[in-house]
């Protein structure tokens, strides 16, 4: 019989996590709480013949085929936890970011003539009449209002910024300067600041060396863009005032670097320690902020689990990794999750400017939809086509993508599907145009690849540089948002050359690139150009009619590598015996100089650990693919992933622990929200795998792809005080959770503790 198990503390003030490990649970089964979840039904959902793996998309979906590599393929599992998966950032430098110090930064007094240095520069740059004229604004009283203009139209960013700097100097952070423009001028206009109202450039000290802020962020299953609207949240600004160079995983472990304007570090320090799965450090100061793509690449640290091929198996197929490299495609993180209705599809609803269709595609209700008020929300729309309706009974409507979309429709004409489409913000429409690119992409390289082989032919493209870096469209439009200068931009087709007979001694196939479909680019000269054009008319389009009318929905095109080489790749191979060991150390645990993992010669399972680094927006997940000879697909993982229990290791009817249970932190309660990176992979990248949990005796599945049309505004977060185990599950002494929620009116987190009903199952063994 089933028995509930639940430790007590006697000091309730000051009470303690009690827990047993799954050992000692299965050395006293007396007080072992099995989880009753049905078997058949366990194994069923993890193979795919019931529950959500259903819809779920496979690599052949998306035009993923092809292997280069002629080795034998072997199983292991990809992120069984999310610990198994480390990315650490490469930044412009090509320095591996890594968080190795919560330190703060410490203030550099300047020396005593810099303030003369200062003074000497701003002497340079303005005449001796209006240097007097600046000094002089230092000696007018509080009701004056005096100011200095200093015409500098002729100077660029830069001088501007020096000469602020200079004016703060000599000033002693007395005077403020301000650049505006009259007459089709720009004018540095210099006064001296209130002594009630201070500016903010003032109150930022010139010692910090720079206005922005730049931190590592160190984040565990956490989405970034998640991430910063938190901490946003937290420091009650504005996301968009914290920027990075790239998006990563979501189910993973990750570092990269951030820039925030003007924000104490102890601020930050302070807001990380708030948020469970989330530390900053290595604090910096810049002049400048990061932008979107401002990286080299990023370095994997990969645990394979019960890994099944030799160790001959393993050394060919790193070898073949190593010197061949793989197949550059774009992973099923692109593509969204669902069957039913991919993202692809929605992007060549919009190309063809179907605007109708591409709303009810969005809108269209998904088998196994786990947002129960948004499954509501689409069946009345589909069967009423009421947005009004549908919104009534959904909260958080402002947070996800079909609530916005649902208030264009209300809001706009009754066939104006255009302007409602416009209430989904422009990068989320843009990932289903990108979408709908790398399918193609995909789907041209698995042909080239198996009607042509891995050599390059006459006609193929190469960059003109061989140090041009790859520009991922979501990355192009970011930077499309901002002010340039169109006399920088290099057109598409000036970039890339094509190849001829003579050269082909002379280029490797690693050279190769193929284009993503757009009006811009060039195609190659053979019939891979046929094929593109040839796959565009079964779909309706050309290359031609990428350039829309509507212009927001053009798309230029873009190049892709067909295929990558990591660099600097290392691999060992690990036994272990407990199935949720730790494999390999974070940034974080190898900052507080926690033991490193080491091999058990005589343990049951096999592990590779994997160790490599690779160009931005490459997927990682591919290179996996490319060495295991296997479908990196959630349906196919969560398959693989009950190997343990196949082996008798723990109860039949046991799920694996969730991450936290594992590396339970010491600390009481803090905020967590949930998990992965459509990586990065560079992607957002939404990486893969499918996990099981029990809760109150229910199987739920966590879902690891996100596509846009879907969101999830509610994250659960435990309260580690008076923790127990039961059963390898992690459960509350007083069964209460948290859970935070967008709150409606201001878009604050707010967090709630809501009581669990937890009912005892008994049931005869």
């Amino acid at each position: 019989m089933n028995r509930k198990f639940r430790g007590k503390s006697q000091h309730r003030g000051n009470r303690k996590p009690f827990h047993h490990t799954r050992k000692d649970f299965s050395s006293n089964k007396k007080h072992f709480h099995k989880i009753n979840v049905n078997k058949a039904s366990f194994n069923n959902a993890r193979d795919g013949s019931e529950g959500q793996y259903l819809s779920r998309l496979k690599e052949t979906d998306v035009g993923i085929t092809e292997y280069i590599s002629n080795h034998e393929g072997f199983n292991g599992i990809i992120k069984q936890r999310y610990s198994d998966f480390q990315v650490n950032e490469i930044d412009g430098n090509g320095t591996i970011v890594a968080l190795t110090s919560i330190e703060l930064p410490a203030v550099k007094v300047p020396p005593g003539n810099e303030k003369l240095d200062h003074e000497e520069h701003l002497k340079s740059v303005v005449s001796v009449e209006v240097f007097e004229k600046i000094k002089a604004l230092l000696e007018q009283s509080e009701d004056e209002d005096k100011n200095v203009e200093i015409e500098v139209t002729e100077m660029n960013k830069d001088d501007r910024r020096k000469l602020h700097s200079a004016i703060k100097a000599v000033g002693s952070g007395q005077l403020v300067s301000n650049t505006k423009e009259k007459e089709e001028k720009k004018f540095m206009v210099v006064c001296k600041h209130s002594s009630k109202v201070k500016s903010e450039r003032s109150r930022w000290p010139t010692e910090y060396g720079g206005d922005y802020v730049y931190f590592v962020l160190h984040k565990e299953n956490l989405d970034t863009m998640e991430t910063v609207n938190l901490i946003a949240s937290r420091l009650r600004i504005k996301p968009n005032m914290i920027t990075y160079a790239g998006t990563k995983d979501r189910r993973a472990v990750t570092s990269q670097m951030m820039s925030i304007l003007r924000t104490e570090p102890k601020r930050l320090l302070d807001v990380s320690s708030q948020l469970y799965g989330v530390s900053v450090g290595n604090f910096s100061f810049k002049s400048k902020g990061l932008k979107l793509g401002d990286l080299k690449g990023n370095r994997f640290r990969i645990a394979l689990r019960n890994v099944t091929g030799s160790d001959d198996q393993i050394e060919k197929a790193m070898a073949s990794l190593s010197e061949q490299g793989f197949l550059n495609y774009y992973g099923l993180q692109r593509f969204g999750s669902s069957v039913s209705v991919p993202t692809h599809a929605i992007g060549k609803a919009l190309l063809l400017g179907d605007w109708k269709l591409a709303i009810e595609l969005i809108l269209k209700p998904r088998e196994g939809e786990p947002n129960h008020s948004l499954a509501r929300a689409r069946k009345i729309w589909w069967e009423t086509r009421d947005a009004t309706k549908a919104l009534k009974d959904l909260p958080n409507r402002e947070k996800l993508i079909e609530g916005k979309l649902l208030m264009g429709l209300s809001q706009c004409a009754a066939n104006d599907f255009v302007n409602a489409l416009e209430n989904i913000p422009r990068n989320t429409r843009l990932l289903y145009l990108h979408s709908y690119q790398s399918l193609i992409w995909n789907k041209v390289v698995s042909r080239r690849v198996k009607e042509l082989g891995i050599k390059p032919i006459a006609g193929d493209l190469v960059f003109v540089n061989e140090n041009q870096l790859e520009i991922d469209p979501e990355q192009e439009v970011a930077e499309e948002s901002e002010t340039t200068d169109p006399a920088d931009n290099t057109s598409k087709k000036d970039i890339v050359r094509i190849i001829t007979e003579d050269d082909l001694a002379n280029v490797l196939i690693q050279d190769v690139v193929m284009p993503l479909p757009g009006h811009e680019v060039v195609y190659p000269k053979n019939v891979m150009k046929d094929w593109y054009e040839g796959i565009l008319k079964e779909d309706g389009l050309s290359s031609a009619s990428l350039k829309q009318t509507v212009r927001k929905y053009s798309v230029g095109g873009a190049y892709r590598k067909m295929i990558i080489r990591p660099d600097n790749v290392k691999w060992k191979t690990m036994h272990y015996s407990e199935p949720f060991k730790t494999l390999e150390l974070s940034d974080k645990e190898k900052m507080e100089n926690k033991e490193a993992p080491k091999d058990e010669p005589d343990g049951t399972y096999k592990a590779l650990l994997l160790d490599f680094c690779l160009p931005s927006s490459t997927y990682a997940t591919m290179a996996l693919r490319e060495i295991l000879k296997s479908d990196t697909s959630s349906q196919h993982q969560a398959s693989l992933n009950n190997y343990h229990i196949q082996k008798g290791k723990g109860c039949d009817d046991s799920v694996e622990p969730s991450e936290e249970t594992v590396n339970k932190p010491s600390s009481s309660s803090s905020t967590k929200p949930t998990e992965e990176t459509r990586s990065e992979q560079n992607d957002p990248t939404k990486e893969i795998s499918g996990e099981i949990v029990s809760v109150n005796d229910e199987k739920k599945e966590k879902s690891e792809e996100v596509m846009p049309a879907e969101s999830c505004s509610i994250r659960k977060e435990k309260d580690w005080e008076n923790e127990v185990e039961i059963g390898g599950e992690s459960r509350n002494d007083e069964n209460i959770i948290r859970k935070r929620e967008i709150d409606n009116n201001d878009g604050d987190v707010v967090e709630k503790k809501i009581k669990l009903d937890v009912e005892e199952k008994k049931s005869t063994e």
